[in-house]
């Protein structure tokens, strides 16, 4: 990545023209602002924000969050980070790197022919920068979470900075057109803000589904009743994705009606789950440092298969809302199955239900795509206030909350 920018920057420089990034939008004169307005908000700011990425990954250990953590917390967090870096690298590799935006134009233009980036754009790949360091952050923290609270303060200072930068990140990719009636069709005609939404919705599931479920979990009794639990969530999980994704499809022209959105709703849930159970293979075989490592799996393969499938089919957007509305009912089915406690075990139900209620009546009552998966995301962390401050007895949420 060095060399790369290095490369760029001496290319603009000296304005060369096998570059075509300067021959399409500087031209043979620009000035040294332009050049450098080119450098940050082209091809060069998605080198420079890999670049810092993966910096990132290496030097995460030195986060003020773990000043207290012991030596071993750290290299678990910078071993894990690296991970998480790692298998980003290969979708940001093959859908930001494209070889056009390394080779030289067969014939070049007389005029520049594309707008030079406002300083917006800037701003907008910082911010899905960040976004990817701070989910891995809560990732790494959950990994560690039956280990030690070493973690604690690295997640809660993640989900806080989530928080204020996620708002901000849905109004961008929203007024891009995502989920519009002419987006369905070419999805990747722009391959930054494919990237961008892919981000957020990997950055938003994690914030306000996989964070809370975890906390949750460490917090439940280990008990043989958690297999009910598992078994429970799969197959609510696969009954509600696939009449998600039924009722998306019948929404959107591009797939059509009736047994067309049926059989696409079967593919895609199929295919799902089919990646999910292979995933729930991995704790057997050591991957088991979360307080329930198959819950954890089980999200995360979730969250893989929607991200790389989306990458290559538009089918697999369908996905989306569903997962949205299993993620609010999981943080609530624990508390319905495994709560001694008949009193809160009454309020759980009575809580998923009308959850449940309100989740369907959003898929089938509006029209509109984008509206509906908006909705959906926004009873994420709904849920998760329940079951925090309803759910929990309140000594167990004091000590959620000192810790």
């Amino acid at each position: 990545m060095c060399g790369l920018l290095l490369y760029r920057v001496k290319g603009l420089a000296d304005l060369d023209p096998t570059h075509n990034e300067i021959v399409m939008v500087l031209g043979g004169q620009a000035t040294l602002g332009e050049r450098f307005q080119l450098l940050m908000t082209g091809q060069g700011a998605i080198e420079g924000a890999f670049l810092a990425l993966l910096l990132f990954s290496l030097w995460c250990a030195q986060l003020p969050s773990l000043n207290n953590a012991s030596s071993a917390t750290k290299e678990f967090v910078r071993e894990r980070m690296m991970v998480h870096t790692g298998l980003w690298s290969l979708l940001i590799l093959t859908l930001l790197f494209p070889e056009v935006a390394y080779s030289s134009l067969a014939s070049l233009p007389q005029s520049p022919t594309i707008a030079l980036s406002t300083w917006s754009v800037f701003g907008a790949i910082a911010l899905f920068t960040l976004l990817l360091m701070m989910s891995g952050e809560l990732i790494v923290a959950s990994a560690h979470s039956s280990r030690s609270d070493e973690c604690n303060l690295l997640a809660k200072r993640a989900t806080m900075k989530m928080i204020l930068a996620l708002p901000l990140g849905w109004f961008l990719v929203v007024q891009n057109g995502v989920f519009e009636p002419q987006w369905w069709s070419r999805p990747g005609h722009d391959p930054w803000l494919l990237f961008g939404f892919i981000v957020l919705v990997y950055a938003t599931m994690v914030t306000f589904y996989h964070g809370p479920a975890t906390m949750l979990e460490g917090h439940l009794s280990q008990q043989p009743r958690q297999s009910i639990t598992l078994g429970a969530t799969l197959a609510v999980t696969a009954m509600i994705c696939f009449l998600s994704a039924y009722t998306m499809a019948s929404k959107v022209e591009l797939f059509g009606q009736g047994s067309g959105s049926f059989f696409i709703a079967w593919r895609v849930v199929s295919l799902m789950f089919l990646a999910v159970c292979l995933g729930l293979l991995l704790p057997a075989i050591g991957y088991d440092s979360a307080h329930r490592p198959e819950q954890w799996w089980l999200r995360l393969s979730l969250f893989l298969v929607m991200i790389l499938g989306a990458f290559y089919d538009v089918m697999f957007w369908l996905l989306l809302p569903g997962l949205a509305i299993s993620g609010s009912l999981y943080l609530l089915l624990p508390w319905c199955l495994e709560e001694m406690n008949s009193a809160l075990r009454k309020r759980a139900i009575s809580l998923f239900i009308g959850q449940l209620i309100l989740s369907l009546g959003i898929l089938v009552w509006f029209n509109s795509a984008l509206l509906t998966t908006l909705l959906l995301l926004g009873l994420l962390p709904l849920s998760g206030l329940l079951s925090h401050y309803v759910l929990l007895p309140m000594e167990r949420r004091n000590a959620i909350e000192t810790a």
